[in-house]
């Protein structure tokens, strides 16, 4: 959570027009000069440039529209992967030590992977420094 409110504290440049229902368009421009444009919805937790779909964490354009509202805390726009009652519930359960490969489960794929096959590289092998 500090990064994402350091993140949002340095967000420079950012033009934001909010919309209905927690929506919004930020603009920029990137630093060759040309002009960016992103739809936010707060809502849906989803942003044009999908960086918030994929991570689950709020991108910079979600970072500076929720920083236009006053009664809005980040908390609340990120996924509920990152916190501490998710981390404790995946290590809930206890792992078996193994000693070594042996105790490995081997799977039956019902097929063989081979090796690639190695071929010669392009060009004439052996006559290299040989001058006729």
């Amino acid at each position: 959570m500090k990064q994402l409110h350091d993140a949002g504290r340095g967000l420079v440049g950012y033009v934001v027009h909010k919309g209905p229902d927690h929506t919004a368009e930020v603009s920029g421009v990137h630093k060759d000069l040309t002009p960016w444009r992103h739809t936010i919805d707060l809502v849906n937790r989803e942003c044009s440039c999908k960086k918030w779909q994929l991570t689950g964490l709020p991108c910079t354009h979600a970072l500076s529209v929720i920083g236009c509202f006053r009664n809005l805390k980040l908390e609340d726009y990120v996924d509920s992967y990152y916190s501490v009652e998710k981390f404790k519930t995946a290590y809930v359960g206890k792992i078996p030590t193994l000693t070594d490969k042996t105790e490995w489960e081997q799977p039956e794929v019902g097929y063989k992977v081979w090796p690639p096959i190695l071929k010669r590289a392009a060009g004439s092998q052996g006559q290299e420094g040989s001058l006729e």
